[in-house]
């Protein structure tokens, strides 16, 4: 377990490192300001790091021996195309299994890290933020976060308004993972329209109703059973009984704490908030396409925490994960004009960045499942 202490230490400090170098400006003997160091160079330590520590892990989450079997070739199981080329590429190469969970974790962070380098003045944030709100799940859903690498690499080129690369990586996206498809229309009109709500307090209002009166789960499974007929998602409209009310399933109780709700409603309040305000003085890096995103995850994840099972709080999942990029903005703009600010934003903003501090930190000591401290060597030993 000291090893993965260790290990974990290093990975929070490389990305807060790597963050730095990547914002860090210098002033040309012209009179430029240039960045100091080219991307690549920035970023090196946290790809290397990242995706050895977390690509190595053994038995880190529930659903790692389903890939694990996989990148063996020891159980066939229906893939969509692009994880099933990855399989078998490395069945044909005859290479290890760790091979796939190093591939799918490098994709992951230097994905992120090319969809930072449009924003890399916020770099010293949105590196480390990006490693917290990717590591706690990204462990586990292995092929839905190589999808959503995709589609990070898709709104990078989005923001750099090469249109037929965002259409080849998006397909690449939903042929990782079909649920991807639940971004794109979104995607689409959010790239159209700045302000779909109109006003802050529209989303303000919309937040609260949306945590008083979630969508019920009976209402949810009679009507989504309609969707019949549409192929690969068939299985699932079929079991709504399963997926959606849980019926068959053991669940358990879990007692949360109030820094939990802290969590899941001032946070939330805060970016919702002051991450309005950017939309338009951050329109050239398509600020308004990702904080409407995350508005969306925002306003479905109530009824996704009320269901026993994960379906779709996973969805939900692919919205939430562009935080990153609205906090690190919010930050770095808030902290720039520190003095300009009123005493109560100067206090929210300093909770909220402790707050970050502290998740951050709280991932060296956690492992996500019984044996998620483990690594491969472990296994070798053992």
């Amino acid at each position: 377990m000291l090893t993965y202490n260790l290990l974990k230490f290093i990975l929070v400090i490389s990305t807060i490192i790597g963050g730095y170098r990547l914002q860090k400006k210098v002033v040309k003997t012209n009179g430029n300001i240039v960045y100091k160091y080219p991307f690549l160079w920035s970023v090196f330590s946290v790809l290397i790091v990242y995706t050895f520590v977390e690509g190595l892990r053994y038995a880190r989450a529930a659903d790692y021996f389903t890939y694990y079997n996989a990148f063996t070739g020891d159980k066939n199981v229906f893939f969509e195309p692009v994880f099933l080329l990855l399989t078998n590429i490395l069945a044909y190469l005859n290479a290890p299994f760790y091979i796939g969970f190093l591939t799918c974790s490098f994709l992951l962070i230097f994905s992120g890290c090319l969809l930072i380098k449009e924003v890399r003045f916020a770099g010293l944030f949105a590196i480390p933020l990006f490693y917290l709100d990717t590591i706690g799940q990204s462990s586990n859903l292995v092929r839905m976060y190589l999808s959503l690498s995709f589609v990070l690499i898709a709104l990078r080129y989005l923001i750099q308004k090469k249109t037929y690369k965002v259409i080849i990586f998006l397909v690449l996206a939903f042929f990782s993972h079909y649920s991807s498809i639940i971004l794109f229309p979104f995607i689409y009109l959010f790239n159209k329209f700045d302000y779909p709500f109109k006003s802050r307090y529209i989303i303000m209002i919309l937040f609260f109703i949306s945590n008083a009166f979630p969508i019920g789960l009976e209402f949810i499974a009679e009507n989504i059973s309609k969707l019949q007929g549409m192929g690969i998602y068939d299985d699932y409209l079929e079991n709504t009984d399963i997926w959606v009310l849980g019926i068959g399933i053991e669940s358990l109780e879990i007692d949360f704490s109030v820094f939990y709700y802290i969590r899941l409603y001032l946070i939330p309040l805060f970016i919702l908030w002051f991450g309005y305000k950017y939309i338009r003085s951050y329109k050239r890096y398509k600020f308004g396409l990702f904080y409407n995103l995350y508005v969306i995850g925002i306003l479905l994840a109530p009824t996704a925490l009320t269901l026993p099972t994960e379906i779709f709080y996973r969805l939900c999942l692919f919205f939430l994960s562009f935080k990153f990029i609205i906090l690190s903005v919010i930050f770095y703009d808030l902290f720039n004009n520190f003095r300009k600010i009123n005493i109560f934003v100067r206090t929210f903003v300093l909770f909220v960045l402790s707050d970050s501090i502290y998740l951050l930190l709280k991932t060296i000591f956690n492992y996500s499942s019984e044996f998620g401290y483990l690594f491969i060597w472990d296994r070798i030993i053992y």
